[in-house]
């Protein structure tokens, strides 16, 4: 509808630019927007004449070989009746018709029709469009006429009025006729009449179960306002079965394969765990052993020295090298020299505190390292503890061979809190003990004083 004011305010506008004074101009302009859109029924113009101001129409109409010009009224009685246009002061007579046909009639006073006059007489200055209640063609359709004052030389009534004569099913879109859907247009004026143009009920025979949709929508034009109401009875017909399908397909396979991807997402997290745990293991415990490596040890040692050194607590090192495990290693096999190995870090192990950190450092050396110690006392105490659980080992493929092991120890309070220099101290400890054993003496160092020097 807002396409139809548009037309109109374009055709007032040609009249206004050219006066109306070619009449074959604005036939070519009609016919040109009657090609582009089909659905206007018709364009036509009037003039305001009086009996002191007949001109142009005359040479209007004898330009369209009406001669003599008349103007002609309606009459519900009589039909088509000459104008008196003594009487009535005043007469809109149309002067152009486009396309004309056999029942058009140049010079009808267009105010001599009621429901156009009760629109023409709302004309003023402005330009403002007005629509007239619908009413019914020769055929039996029912039209509207939307019409627009045309003032070219300021006076209070317009100087020509510009009229668009539009089927009213027109105005209703091709997809609502296609589809069968019910459908109502009412037009309401700036007074608040209201009058039905086109009504259409729903189709018949459709399965009464299904819900019924209806919508209405107001559109507000410059004078009037229209309303169009739809109603669809829904039928199966109304469904589109494949898109149906389709999304119930997709209802339960998306679920499905998103239970599937997360099933393999979350396998491929588990076995990235599991790898990831295999290198944290190869990088810092020993295999053979299970016990902390050199890297591993010495991280978490500095870590536990760091935090002894804040607190002022004592931190023991005990460094451990068995004697003869190259021996047994030469004459029963590196296979009987793992299970030594494996047998020595089980009771290292089980013979130190829950927080004391045991760890094979290389070859056969091992290292234990005792947070919280508190004196001399408690270090001697978890010396001797350390060799009697390595001298009681027993390992049947390695009776006819003596296990010992070489035991040097440091002490923070003694030598400071820097891990490479306890573990320099511990292996000078470690190495005079040793020195001691191969010379055959028994007596255990336990003088701390002699780890010192």
């Amino acid at each position: 509808m807002a396409q139809n004011e548009s037309i109109l305010s374009g055709f007032s506008a040609f009249l206004v630019g050219s006066r109306v004074a070619d009449i074959n101009a604005t036939k070519t302009y009609a016919q040109r927007m009657l090609t582009r859109y089909p659905h206007i029924l018709m364009f036509e113009v009037a003039q305001r004449v009086d009996e002191d101001n007949l001109e142009p129409f005359t040479t209007y109409l004898k330009e369209q070989n009406i001669n003599p010009p008349k103007i002609w009224s309606f009459n519900y009685e009589q039909g088509i009746i000459e104008h008196n246009l003594k009487a009535d002061g005043e007469a809109f007579p149309v002067i152009f018709i486009e396309p004309e046909s056999e029942n058009s009639q140049l010079g009808l006073d267009i105010n001599s029709i009621e429901f156009v006059h009760r629109v023409v007489k709302r004309f003023g200055k402005s330009d403002q469009l007005l629509m007239t209640e619908p009413f019914e063609l020769l055929d039996g359709e029912i039209a509207i006429v939307m019409m627009q004052g045309v003032n070219v030389s300021g006076s209070e009534t317009p100087s020509y009025v510009s009229l668009l004569v539009i089927r009213a099913e027109q105005l209703i879109p091709t997809i609502l006729k296609d589809k069968g859907w019910g459908f109502s247009l009412r037009s309401k004026d700036s007074n608040g009449h209201q009058f039905d143009l086109l009504r259409k009920d729903v189709k018949k025979n459709v399965v009464s179960w299904l819900p019924k949709l209806k919508t209405i929508d107001n559109i507000r034009l410059t004078d009037f306002e229209l309303t169009l109401e739809i109603n669809q009875q829904l039928s199966l017909e109304d469904f589109d079965w494949l898109h149906i399908l389709g999304i119930t397909v997709l209802m339960i396979v998306f679920p499905v394969f998103v239970l599937i991807m997360y099933r393999i997402h979350q396998g491929i997290e588990q076995q990235n765990s599991v790898k990831r745990q295999e290198l944290y293991q190869l990088a810092n415990f020993d295999v053979l052993t299970g016990l902390a490596n050199r890297f591993h040890f010495e991280d978490f040692g500095l870590r536990m020295l760091s935090t002894a050194e804040r607190n002022q607590t004592q931190v023991a090192l005990f460094f451990i090298d068995l004697n003869g495990f190259k021996l047994i290693n030469d004459n029963l096999g590196h296979d009987v020299g793992d299970i030594v190995l494996q047998h020595i870090a089980k009771t290292l192990s089980e013979s130190v505190r829950q927080g004391d950190v045991v760890a094979r450092i290389g070859g056969d050396e091992f290292a234990i390292l005792a947070d919280q110690v508190p004196s001399l006392h408690s270090l001697i105490s978890m010396l001797k503890k350390i060799r009697q659980a390595i001298a009681e080992i027993n390992i049947v493929e390695t009776k006819e061979y003596q296990i010992s092991g070489s035991v040097g120890f440091s002490y923070t309070e003694y030598h400071g809190y820097r891990l490479s220099e306890l573990l320099k101290m511990a292996d000078n400890s470690m190495y005079g003990e040793k020195q001691e054993h191969y010379n055959n003496n028994q007596n255990y160092r336990t003088d701390i004083s002699e780890c010192v020097s």
